[in-house]
């Protein structure tokens, strides 16, 4: 059954430059945790391409709430996130808000910085971990912004393509605030740019190999299924890494 948490949940903030491999990690990250045990809250707070249609079959899902009706309060309780939570019916312990097929960034106002920490410290009491999927605009967007910074664990997703490094070399000046674990994990890596990108390889705490049957997945909607392929073994291992990293840290693996 879907736990609360009284004391605190943890909030792990997933961001990087457009086309990372955000979502993909943040969803798979939510079904590992509750796979062990525990659960989870996936937030997709990307406002410019909505993610939930990607997720799975409409009717998979147990209602059409909107993050949307969320972001339009002037304040963010446990009880207002409760009423607009989507529940997966293949996961019990697995709760999810986004915008829904349709809506965009227009259709709710933006969250102020104080409705952002409201909203990230209401989340807190609705799951044992909050994964959150950013969105790409770090200077617009509070609510992104101030889960990199307020979160409990940080993965940021690059690359060596210029467009990462120009990505990342505009974002970080905002992200001096930053209280939590902080970690690089070097994405869509290719086997065959393994010797050339050795050194890249070294700066990364993670490595997670190109999945083809993940972006399939992804094209299909059905992002909540699991990787069955044996091509998928090397992301599904270092999945598993970081999971673990997540479990330690709070000394709560099972």
């Amino acid at each position: 059954m879907y736990a609360e948490t009284e004391n605190g949940g943890k909030i792990v903030a997933v961001w990087g430059a457009p086309g990372s491999g955000k979502t993909c990690l943040s969803v798979k990250l939510a079904q590992e945790l509750t796979e062990q045990g525990h659960s989870a809250l996936l937030l997709l707070a990307d406002r410019v391409t909505p993610m939930l249609p990607c997720l799975c079959a409409p009717e998979e899902l147990s209602n059409k709430r909107s993050l949307g009706g969320v972001l339009a309060a002037p304040i963010v309780t446990p009880a207002l996130l409760r009423f607009n939570l989507i529940r997966y019916t293949g996961d019990e312990n697995l709760a999810i808000l986004g915008l829904l097929k349709g809506e965009n960034a227009v259709d709710y106002p933006r969250p102020a910085e104080a409705q952002a920490t409201g909203m990230l410290d209401a989340l807190r009491q609705l799951a044992e971990y909050t994964v959150i999927d950013c969105g790409r605009d770090l200077a617009t967007d509070a609510l992104t912004r101030q889960a990199i910074i307020q979160a409990d664990m940080s993965l940021c997703l690059f690359s060596r393509e210029m467009k990462s490094v120009s990505y990342l070399a505009a974002h970080n000046p905002l992200l001096y605030e930053t209280v939590g674990c902080r970690y690089s994990v070097l994405s869509n890596v290719r086997e065959n740019s393994c010797r050339i990108k050795a050194a890249v390889f070294d700066e990364a705490d993670f490595v997670l190999h190109y999945c083809r049957e993940l972006y399939e997945l992804t094209a299909q909607g059905e992002l909540l299924q699991p990787l069955q392929s044996k091509a998928s073994r090397n992301y599904l291992r270092e999945l598993a890494r970081i999971t673990d990293e997540i479990l330690q840290m709070e000394g709560t693996k099972k």
